[in-house]
């Protein structure tokens, strides 16, 4: 199996689910805060939002890099680059909203999701064209 053959959707279906999953996103950042928010994480300090914050944005990368069949590393660096843009730019956009506030931390947890979701694609490239038929398994 090889990367292209991951893409069994159309490209244009690949691209609507990532543009859709990011556009919720920017929704959930921009709504009220659910309580559950201000509570810390699964490792000590870090709060629940970070967690949250860091996993949207993975996802939003991973599936970025999944519309395109991501392969070069130029394209990985602008998917990024994409993505921690929106990341600011919702930081930005709060802001602005009585309700909501512009946190350093939050982009640091987004930043840190994008470079996850970076590290992840690369193992599904290397892991896709050998596949499960690989020597030794």
């Amino acid at each position: 199996m090889e990367l292209s053959d991951a893409s069994a959707l159309p490209a244009p279906t690949r691209f609507s689910i990532a543009c859709g999953f990011a556009l919720a996103v920017v929704f959930a950042s921009l709504a009220h805060p659910p309580a559950f928010v201000d509570q810390t994480g699964m490792f000590g300090d870090v709060g629940i939002d970070k967690w949250i914050h860091a996993g949207s944005y993975a996802l939003v990368t991973f599936l970025l890099a999944y519309a395109v069949l991501a392969e070069s590393v130029l394209s990985l660096v602008g998917i990024a680059a994409v993505a921690i843009a929106l990341g600011i730019g919702v930081e930005f956009v709060q802001s602005t909203i009585a309700w909501r506030s512009k946190e350093a931390a939050d982009v640091i947890a987004n930043v840190t999701g994008t470079i996850v979701a970076v590290g992840a694609w690369k193992l599904v490239q290397w892991w896709l064209p050998a596949g499960p038929n690989r020597s030794g398994d």
